[in-house]
């Protein structure tokens, strides 16, 4: 009996120890936490307060830096807008300088070499556009070669091909005005052009002269064949020689008798009243450029 005493009595030591334990630690606690007074501000509440404020106008500010800064570059040409291009990375400057050689690079293998284009033809500013608004930088060249091609401002080196003081023809170098008078050589002679070359030469005065000229003024070698093969009307002064007739006269220029009548109206009443020391005019058509055969 004494034992269950004893047992008892420690048991209900051991329950209220237990609840005092917990009850002196919240005390123990409460002392660390500051008490605020009636009337006083709680300086940590205030601080962690203005922390959360600054930390969010701080994401605001970066979110509206990233939404509203210049995200393209708009691309002018002669100060017209063409379109606009994600930013290169490169001042606006640069950016041009960029364009403007890939473009004058596209028109050069078309063409031959460029030589002119002034620097502020091509400009490149700082802008802010949606995505379904940029486009490629190729889509880019190709829109500024285009324009560029009919720009007074664009110029290349050519050879112009003068016959007789005029500019007949304009090519992209000295080696493709060669060839077109090499076919021409050829087309004329029948032969071989190296074997023409040393057999003949041209009647005309024909020069080759190297020009910066109009990116649209240079043709093709095709064209530029074309163009010298036409043929051409000269009127030719004949005197009538003795035992001449219209018919022979005609004949010996390769025109019929009715052209050569129709050219010189005072004998239609008459034609075969014409007398030695008369003047005809006679329309000869030949080929714009004609050869000679060079003698031994």
């Amino acid at each position: 009996m004494p034992n269950n005493r004893e047992d008892k009595q420690r048991e209900r030591q051991s329950a209220t120890n237990a609840t005092k334990a917990p009850n002196k630690r919240m005390r123990q606690f409460s002392k660390t936490v500051t008490r605020t007074k009636p009337g006083e501000v709680n300086k940590t509440a205030v601080f962690a307060f203005v922390i959360i404020i600054v930390a969010a106008v701080l994401v605001i500010s970066i979110f509206l830096f990233i939404l509203m800064r210049d995200n393209s570059e708009a691309v002018y040409m002669n100060g017209e807008r063409l379109g606009v291009i994600a930013k290169t990375g490169r001042e606006p400057e640069a950016s041009a300088e960029y364009l403007r050689n890939l473009s004058l690079a596209r028109l050069a293998n078309e063409k031959g070499a460029v030589r002119v284009i002034a620097d502020d033809i091509i400009t490149v500013k700082s802008t802010r556009a949606g995505r379904n608004d940029i486009v490629t930088i190729e889509f880019m060249v190709s829109l500024l070669s285009a324009e560029l091609r009919i720009s007074d401002s664009f110029r290349i080196e050519a050879t112009a091909i003068y016959v007789d003081g005029v500019n007949e023809a304009i090519v992209v170098n000295y080696n493709e005005a060669v060839n077109v008078l090499r076919r021409i050589f050829k087309r004329i002679t029948e032969t071989e052009p190296d074997e023409a070359f040393n057999r003949f030469m041209f009647e005309q005065n024909v020069e080759f002269r190297q020009q910066v000229v109009v990116y649209e003024t240079v043709v093709s070698g095709d064209i530029a064949y074309m163009t010298l093969m036409r043929e051409r009307i000269d009127i030719v002064r004949y005197t009538v020689q003795h035992g001449d007739t219209m018919g022979r006269i005609a004949d010996i220029h390769g025109v019929t008798l009715e052209a050569l009548i129709d050219q010189n109206p005072q004998h239609r009443a008459n034609p075969h009243a014409i007398r030695a020391g008369n003047i005809l005019e006679i329309a000869v058509s030949r080929y714009l450029l004609t050869l000679r055969q060079e003698t031994q």
